[in-house]
Protein backbone atom coordinates (compact mmCIF):
# COMPACT_ATOMS: atom_id res chain seq x y z
CA UNK A 1 0.00 0.00 0.00
CA UNK A 2 1.41 3.24 -0.51
CA UNK A 3 1.94 6.09 1.81
CA UNK A 4 -0.39 8.63 1.94
CA UNK A 5 1.95 11.37 2.76
CA UNK A 6 4.19 10.23 -0.10
CA UNK A 7 1.57 10.72 -2.40
CA UNK A 8 0.62 13.78 -1.51
CA UNK A 9 3.26 15.15 -1.49
CA UNK A 10 4.19 14.04 -5.15
CA UNK A 11 0.93 15.13 -5.83
CA UNK A 12 1.88 18.57 -5.33
CA UNK A 13 5.13 18.44 -6.27
CA UNK A 14 3.88 17.67 -10.12
CA UNK A 15 0.90 20.09 -10.07
CA UNK A 16 2.25 22.96 -7.23
CA UNK A 17 -1.58 22.45 -5.97
CA UNK A 18 -1.69 22.49 -2.27
CA UNK A 19 -3.52 19.54 -0.05
CA UNK A 20 -4.27 20.25 3.27
CA UNK A 21 -5.46 17.31 5.39
CA UNK A 22 -8.29 17.10 8.31
CA UNK A 23 -9.56 14.27 10.43
CA UNK A 24 -12.71 12.85 10.12
CA UNK A 25 -14.26 15.45 12.46
CA UNK A 26 -12.74 18.43 10.34
CA UNK A 27 -9.90 19.31 12.57
CA UNK A 28 -6.70 20.67 10.64
CA UNK A 29 -3.78 18.46 10.60
CA UNK A 30 -1.08 19.54 8.11
CA UNK A 31 -1.03 21.16 4.62
CA UNK A 32 1.30 19.81 1.26
CA UNK A 33 2.51 22.68 -0.66
CA UNK A 34 4.91 23.61 -2.57
CA UNK A 35 3.97 27.33 -2.31
CA UNK A 36 7.31 29.11 -1.33
CA UNK A 37 5.86 30.48 1.89
CA UNK A 38 3.11 32.65 0.43
CA UNK A 39 -0.61 32.80 2.31
CA UNK A 40 -2.67 30.21 2.71
CA UNK A 41 -6.46 31.46 1.77
CA UNK A 42 -7.94 29.00 3.75
CA UNK A 43 -5.61 29.69 6.94
CA UNK A 44 -6.66 33.51 6.22
CA UNK A 45 -10.43 32.61 5.46
CA UNK A 46 -12.00 30.55 8.31
CA UNK A 47 -15.45 30.57 6.71
CA UNK A 48 -14.39 29.76 3.46
CA UNK A 49 -12.42 26.71 5.16
CA UNK A 50 -15.57 25.26 7.13
CA UNK A 51 -17.76 25.88 4.14
CA UNK A 52 -15.75 23.34 2.40
CA UNK A 53 -15.15 21.41 5.07
CA UNK A 54 -18.83 21.17 4.94
CA UNK A 55 -19.53 20.18 1.64
CA UNK A 56 -17.66 16.74 2.18
CA UNK A 57 -19.23 13.80 0.92
CA UNK A 58 -18.34 9.85 1.93
CA UNK A 59 -20.23 9.02 -1.57
CA UNK A 60 -17.79 11.33 -3.95
CA UNK A 61 -15.68 13.87 -4.41
CA UNK A 62 -16.74 17.21 -4.43
CA UNK A 63 -15.79 20.19 -6.38
CA UNK A 64 -16.01 23.94 -6.23
CA UNK A 65 -15.54 27.07 -8.27
CA UNK A 66 -15.37 30.47 -7.15
CA UNK A 67 -14.63 33.84 -9.90
CA UNK A 68 -14.75 31.27 -12.51
CA UNK A 69 -11.42 30.33 -13.33
CA UNK A 70 -10.36 28.81 -9.34
CA UNK A 71 -11.16 25.38 -8.15
CA UNK A 72 -11.02 23.36 -5.03
CA UNK A 73 -11.73 19.43 -4.60
CA UNK A 74 -13.10 17.64 -1.64
CA UNK A 75 -12.38 14.21 -0.27
CA UNK A 76 -14.40 12.46 2.45
CA UNK A 77 -12.10 9.19 3.26
CA UNK A 78 -13.76 8.17 6.26
CA UNK A 79 -11.70 7.48 8.97
CA UNK A 80 -8.46 8.41 6.79
CA UNK A 81 -9.78 12.03 7.62
CA UNK A 82 -10.76 14.68 4.87
CA UNK A 83 -8.60 15.83 2.01
CA UNK A 84 -9.18 19.43 0.32
CA UNK A 85 -7.10 19.77 -2.81
CA UNK A 86 -7.16 23.42 -4.41
CA UNK A 87 -6.90 26.19 -5.01
CA UNK A 88 -5.92 25.83 -8.48
CA UNK A 89 -6.36 28.36 -11.15
CA UNK A 90 -7.65 26.79 -14.68
CA UNK A 91 -6.03 29.72 -16.81
CA UNK A 92 -2.41 30.93 -16.83
CA UNK A 93 -1.73 32.92 -13.54
CA UNK A 94 -4.22 36.08 -13.91
CA UNK A 95 -2.97 39.04 -12.09
CA UNK A 96 -6.70 39.95 -11.77
CA UNK A 97 -7.87 37.13 -10.35
CA UNK A 98 -4.75 36.48 -7.81
CA UNK A 99 -6.11 40.10 -6.62
CA UNK A 100 -9.44 39.03 -6.22
CA UNK A 101 -8.35 36.16 -4.42
CA UNK A 102 -6.31 38.41 -1.93
CA UNK A 103 -9.60 40.90 -1.51
CA UNK A 104 -11.73 38.26 -1.23
CA UNK A 105 -9.94 36.02 1.23
CA UNK A 106 -8.37 38.72 3.43
CA UNK A 107 -4.83 37.94 2.83
CA UNK A 108 -2.14 40.76 3.37
CA UNK A 109 -1.76 42.62 0.21
CA UNK A 110 1.62 43.09 1.16
CA UNK A 111 2.72 39.69 0.84
CA UNK A 112 3.12 38.06 -2.63
CA UNK A 113 0.76 35.48 -3.37
CA UNK A 114 0.26 33.35 -6.43
CA UNK A 115 -1.81 30.41 -7.50
CA UNK A 116 -0.70 27.21 -9.86
CA UNK A 117 -2.48 26.81 -13.24
CA UNK A 118 -3.98 23.64 -14.50
CA UNK A 119 -6.32 22.33 -17.21
CA UNK A 120 -9.79 21.22 -15.49
CA UNK A 121 -8.70 17.56 -17.03
CA UNK A 122 -5.42 17.22 -15.08
CA UNK A 123 -7.20 18.88 -11.78
CA UNK A 124 -9.53 15.87 -11.85
CA UNK A 125 -6.35 13.29 -12.59
CA UNK A 126 -5.18 14.35 -9.21
CA UNK A 127 -8.55 14.11 -7.82
CA UNK A 128 -8.50 10.63 -8.85
CA UNK A 129 -5.84 9.69 -8.19
CA UNK A 130 -6.04 10.40 -4.69
CA UNK A 131 -9.40 9.08 -4.42
CA UNK A 132 -8.79 5.89 -5.86
CA UNK A 133 -5.66 5.94 -3.43
CA UNK A 134 -7.91 6.80 -0.56
CA UNK A 135 -10.53 4.59 -1.12
CA UNK A 136 -9.94 1.61 -3.29
CA UNK A 137 -12.48 3.44 -5.94
CA UNK A 138 -12.04 4.55 -9.19
CA UNK A 139 -13.68 7.58 -10.74
CA UNK A 140 -13.30 8.97 -14.08
CA UNK A 141 -12.86 12.67 -14.77
CA UNK A 142 -16.46 12.48 -15.98
CA UNK A 143 -17.97 10.66 -13.19
CA UNK A 144 -15.88 13.15 -11.20
CA UNK A 145 -17.56 16.06 -12.99
CA UNK A 146 -21.43 14.55 -12.92
CA UNK A 147 -21.25 14.01 -9.19
CA UNK A 148 -19.08 15.89 -7.37
CA UNK A 149 -20.68 19.64 -8.18
CA UNK A 150 -23.80 20.83 -6.06
CA UNK A 151 -24.21 24.52 -7.17
CA UNK A 152 -26.98 24.43 -9.61
CA UNK A 153 -24.80 27.81 -11.34
CA UNK A 154 -21.63 25.45 -11.56
CA UNK A 155 -23.15 22.45 -12.39
CA UNK A 156 -24.63 24.00 -15.65
CA UNK A 157 -21.24 25.49 -16.59
CA UNK A 158 -19.54 21.54 -15.73
CA UNK A 159 -22.60 20.00 -17.51
CA UNK A 160 -22.44 21.88 -21.11
CA UNK A 161 -18.46 20.27 -20.99
CA UNK A 162 -19.99 17.00 -20.35
CA UNK A 163 -22.47 16.89 -22.45
CA UNK A 164 -19.51 18.03 -25.21
CA UNK A 165 -17.61 14.56 -24.17
CA UNK A 166 -21.10 12.91 -24.46
CA UNK A 167 -21.47 13.93 -27.97
CA UNK A 168 -17.92 13.50 -28.80
CA UNK A 169 -18.31 9.76 -27.58
CA UNK A 170 -21.58 8.50 -27.05
CA UNK A 171 -23.46 10.85 -29.51
CA UNK A 172 -20.87 9.58 -32.30
CA UNK A 173 -20.73 5.99 -31.03
CA UNK A 174 -17.60 5.88 -29.22
CA UNK A 175 -16.33 5.05 -25.90
CA UNK A 176 -13.55 5.79 -23.46
CA UNK A 177 -10.36 3.09 -23.68
CA UNK A 178 -11.05 -0.22 -21.90
CA UNK A 179 -9.60 0.52 -17.76
CA UNK A 180 -9.04 -3.37 -18.13
CA UNK A 181 -6.12 -2.48 -20.70
CA UNK A 182 -4.88 0.05 -18.55
CA UNK A 183 -4.92 -2.06 -15.76
CA UNK A 184 -2.78 -4.95 -17.58
CA UNK A 185 -0.20 -1.98 -18.50
CA UNK A 186 0.34 -0.77 -14.66
CA UNK A 187 0.16 -4.67 -13.97
CA UNK A 188 3.45 -5.28 -16.34
CA UNK A 189 4.67 -2.34 -14.93
CA UNK A 190 4.74 -4.05 -11.35
CA UNK A 191 5.66 -7.25 -12.11
CA UNK A 192 8.98 -5.90 -14.21
CA UNK A 193 7.48 -8.02 -17.09
CA UNK A 194 8.71 -5.85 -20.22
CA UNK A 195 7.29 -8.21 -23.07
CA UNK A 196 3.63 -8.43 -21.09
CA UNK A 197 4.33 -4.44 -20.97
CA UNK A 198 4.68 -4.26 -24.84
CA UNK A 199 1.81 -6.70 -25.64
CA UNK A 200 -0.79 -4.42 -23.15
CA UNK A 201 0.52 -1.45 -25.21
CA UNK A 202 0.13 -3.21 -28.35
CA UNK A 203 -3.49 -4.23 -27.58
CA UNK A 204 -6.67 -3.84 -30.02
CA UNK A 205 -9.15 -2.58 -28.11
CA UNK A 206 -12.71 -0.68 -28.56
CA UNK A 207 -12.69 2.74 -27.47
CA UNK A 208 -9.87 5.95 -27.40
CA UNK A 209 -8.75 8.05 -24.72
CA UNK A 210 -10.76 11.23 -23.84
CA UNK A 211 -9.53 14.38 -24.49
CA UNK A 212 -7.46 16.11 -21.91
CA UNK A 213 -6.81 19.81 -23.93
CA UNK A 214 -7.73 21.29 -27.14
CA UNK A 215 -4.34 22.11 -27.87
CA UNK A 216 -3.06 18.97 -29.38
CA UNK A 217 0.64 19.33 -28.07
CA UNK A 218 -0.92 20.09 -24.31
CA UNK A 219 -3.70 17.23 -24.79
CA UNK A 220 -0.56 14.46 -25.87
CA UNK A 221 1.42 16.12 -22.30
CA UNK A 222 -1.39 15.52 -20.25
CA UNK A 223 -1.78 12.34 -21.64
CA UNK A 224 2.22 11.76 -20.66
CA UNK A 225 1.56 13.21 -17.19
CA UNK A 226 -0.80 10.93 -16.10
CA UNK A 227 1.33 7.87 -17.47
CA UNK A 228 4.19 8.78 -15.23
CA UNK A 229 2.32 9.46 -12.49
CA UNK A 230 0.43 6.26 -12.55
CA UNK A 231 3.58 4.36 -13.90
CA UNK A 232 5.92 5.77 -10.72
CA UNK A 233 3.02 4.58 -8.50
CA UNK A 234 3.35 1.20 -9.75
CA UNK A 235 6.94 0.95 -9.57
CA UNK A 236 6.75 2.02 -5.85
CA UNK A 237 4.14 -1.13 -5.48
CA UNK A 238 6.89 -3.33 -7.80
CA UNK A 239 9.21 -2.55 -4.95
CA UNK A 240 11.35 0.46 -6.19
CA UNK A 241 11.90 2.74 -3.05
CA UNK A 242 9.92 5.96 -3.36
CA UNK A 243 12.37 8.60 -3.14
CA UNK A 244 13.91 7.21 -6.77
CA UNK A 245 10.04 6.55 -8.77
CA UNK A 246 9.17 10.12 -7.72
CA UNK A 247 12.47 11.77 -8.56
CA UNK A 248 12.43 9.43 -12.02
CA UNK A 249 8.69 10.95 -12.75
CA UNK A 250 9.91 14.38 -11.70
CA UNK A 251 12.71 14.29 -13.96
CA UNK A 252 10.69 12.56 -17.37
CA UNK A 253 7.62 15.20 -16.96
CA UNK A 254 10.26 18.28 -16.35
CA UNK A 255 11.36 16.66 -19.78
CA UNK A 256 7.91 16.35 -21.48
CA UNK A 257 7.22 19.43 -20.47
CA UNK A 258 10.27 20.51 -23.13
CA UNK A 259 9.14 18.98 -26.00
CA UNK A 260 7.22 21.04 -29.07
CA UNK A 261 5.65 17.69 -30.86
CA UNK A 262 2.75 15.58 -29.87
CA UNK A 263 4.45 11.94 -31.10
CA UNK A 264 7.30 12.69 -29.06
CA UNK A 265 5.56 13.48 -26.29
CA UNK A 266 3.79 9.97 -26.00
CA UNK A 267 7.51 8.02 -27.19
CA UNK A 268 8.55 9.73 -24.11
CA UNK A 269 5.89 8.51 -21.72
CA UNK A 270 6.39 4.77 -23.58
CA UNK A 271 9.70 4.79 -22.59
CA UNK A 272 9.04 5.93 -19.30
CA UNK A 273 6.84 2.87 -18.42
CA UNK A 274 9.65 0.85 -19.88
CA UNK A 275 12.19 2.61 -17.76
CA UNK A 276 10.30 2.03 -14.98
CA UNK A 277 9.67 -1.80 -15.61
CA UNK A 278 13.40 -2.35 -15.97
CA UNK A 279 14.00 -0.95 -12.46
CA UNK A 280 11.40 -3.32 -11.39
CA UNK A 281 12.36 -6.25 -12.94
CA UNK A 282 16.50 -5.71 -12.31
CA UNK A 283 15.07 -5.27 -8.50
CA UNK A 284 13.47 -8.37 -8.48
CA UNK A 285 16.21 -10.22 -10.20
CA UNK A 286 18.41 -8.73 -7.40
CA UNK A 287 16.64 -9.99 -4.57
CA UNK A 288 16.54 -13.36 -6.20
CA UNK A 289 20.21 -13.04 -6.11
CA UNK A 290 20.75 -11.42 -2.83
CA UNK A 291 18.57 -14.73 -1.77
CA UNK A 292 20.57 -16.81 -2.96
CA UNK A 293 23.88 -15.14 -1.55
CA UNK A 294 22.48 -15.64 1.58
CA UNK A 295 21.76 -19.47 0.97
CA UNK A 296 25.47 -19.82 0.40
CA UNK A 297 26.79 -17.70 3.58
CA UNK A 298 24.25 -20.06 5.30
CA UNK A 299 25.77 -23.34 4.25
CA UNK A 300 29.22 -21.66 4.43
CA UNK A 301 27.99 -21.31 8.20
CA UNK A 302 27.07 -24.90 8.81
CA UNK A 303 30.26 -26.36 7.22
CA UNK A 304 32.82 -24.42 9.04
CA UNK A 305 34.29 -27.33 10.69
CA UNK A 306 35.09 -29.49 7.71
CA UNK A 307 36.88 -28.85 4.22
CA UNK A 308 34.46 -26.32 1.74
CA UNK A 309 34.32 -26.34 -1.85
CA UNK A 310 32.89 -23.97 -3.67
CA UNK A 311 32.00 -27.20 -6.37
CA UNK A 312 30.06 -28.54 -3.19
CA UNK A 313 28.15 -25.25 -2.27
CA UNK A 314 27.03 -24.76 -5.73
CA UNK A 315 25.95 -28.46 -5.95
CA UNK A 316 24.18 -27.37 -3.11
CA UNK A 317 22.47 -24.59 -4.00
CA UNK A 318 21.37 -25.97 -7.61
CA UNK A 319 23.83 -23.44 -10.01
CA UNK A 320 26.99 -23.90 -11.42
CA UNK A 321 29.77 -23.02 -9.57
CA UNK A 322 31.28 -19.93 -12.13
CA UNK A 323 27.62 -18.89 -11.35
CA UNK A 324 27.92 -19.15 -7.98
CA UNK A 325 31.60 -17.99 -7.62
CA UNK A 326 30.58 -14.66 -10.41
CA UNK A 327 27.24 -13.52 -8.20
CA UNK A 328 29.13 -13.67 -4.72
CA UNK A 329 32.15 -11.58 -5.74
CA UNK A 330 29.07 -8.83 -7.61
CA UNK A 331 26.99 -8.86 -4.23
CA UNK A 332 29.68 -8.92 -1.68
CA UNK A 333 32.94 -7.83 -3.19
CA UNK A 334 35.34 -10.30 -2.38
CA UNK A 335 35.85 -13.74 -3.69
CA UNK A 336 33.70 -17.11 -2.22
CA UNK A 337 36.99 -19.02 -1.68
CA UNK A 338 38.20 -15.78 0.41
CA UNK A 339 35.03 -15.10 2.39
CA UNK A 340 34.82 -18.75 3.47
CA UNK A 341 38.91 -18.58 4.71
CA UNK A 342 37.90 -15.46 6.61
CA UNK A 343 34.83 -17.19 8.45
CA UNK A 344 37.07 -20.23 9.44
CA UNK A 345 39.47 -17.67 11.24
CA UNK A 346 36.86 -15.56 12.90
CA UNK A 347 35.94 -19.44 14.15
CA UNK A 348 39.06 -19.99 15.14
CA UNK A 349 39.25 -17.11 17.36
CA UNK A 350 37.02 -18.53 20.01
CA UNK A 351 39.52 -22.06 20.37
CA UNK A 352 42.54 -19.56 20.79
CA UNK A 353 41.12 -17.54 22.90
CA UNK A 354 39.16 -19.90 25.41
CA UNK A 355 40.58 -23.53 25.17
CA UNK A 356 43.86 -25.36 25.29
CA UNK A 357 43.63 -27.17 21.77
CA UNK A 358 46.87 -26.77 19.53
CA UNK A 359 47.61 -25.38 16.82
CA UNK A 360 47.04 -28.54 14.77
CA UNK A 361 44.20 -29.71 16.73
CA UNK A 362 42.27 -26.20 15.57
CA UNK A 363 43.87 -26.39 11.89
CA UNK A 364 42.19 -29.86 11.85
CA UNK A 365 38.92 -29.17 12.94
CA UNK A 366 38.32 -26.24 10.69
CA UNK A 367 39.36 -28.51 7.58
CA UNK A 368 42.90 -26.82 7.11
CA UNK A 369 45.16 -28.89 4.98
CA UNK A 370 47.59 -28.37 7.77
CA UNK A 371 49.09 -26.36 10.65
CA UNK A 372 51.29 -24.26 8.23
CA UNK A 373 48.58 -23.64 5.95
CA UNK A 374 46.24 -22.73 8.53
CA UNK A 375 49.05 -20.03 10.20
CA UNK A 376 49.43 -18.32 6.75
CA UNK A 377 45.70 -17.91 6.49
CA UNK A 378 45.48 -16.72 10.06
CA UNK A 379 48.23 -14.23 9.75
CA UNK A 380 46.77 -13.02 5.80
CA UNK A 381 43.04 -12.24 7.76
CA UNK A 382 44.14 -11.26 11.09
CA UNK A 383 47.62 -9.65 10.65
CA UNK A 384 49.54 -11.93 13.28
CA UNK A 385 50.26 -15.31 13.57
CA UNK A 386 47.43 -17.89 15.92
CA UNK A 387 50.30 -17.41 18.47
CA UNK A 388 50.43 -14.03 18.93
CA UNK A 389 46.98 -13.73 19.06
CA UNK A 390 46.85 -16.14 21.54
CA UNK A 391 49.62 -14.31 23.61
CA UNK A 392 47.38 -11.42 23.63
CA UNK A 393 44.31 -12.56 24.25
CA UNK A 394 43.95 -15.64 25.46
CA UNK A 395 42.09 -15.91 28.94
Amino acid sequence: MLDTTELCSHLVHLSHVPIRCYTADAEYQCTYADQGGYPDPLRCDPDLEAMLLEKASISAPKLYFELDAVVYGIIHAKEQGIFLIGPGCLVQRSQEITQQMVRIHHMDPQKPYRMSSCTLEFFFSLLSMLYHHLTGIYLSWTEIMARGTEEEHLKGLVQKKLDHVYDNYNGQGKVHNPYSQEEREQDSIRRGDLESLRKSIQETYVGEIGTLANNPLRHAKNIAITLIALSSCSAIAGGIPSEIAYSLSDAYVLQVEELLHADEVIALARQTEAHYTTLVRDHISGMQKNALVTRCKEEVGKRLRQKITVVELADELGVTRNYLSQLFMKEEGIPLMDYIMEQKIHSSLQDLRYTKATYGEIAYQLGFSSQSHFGQAFKKVMGMTPKQYRDQYAT
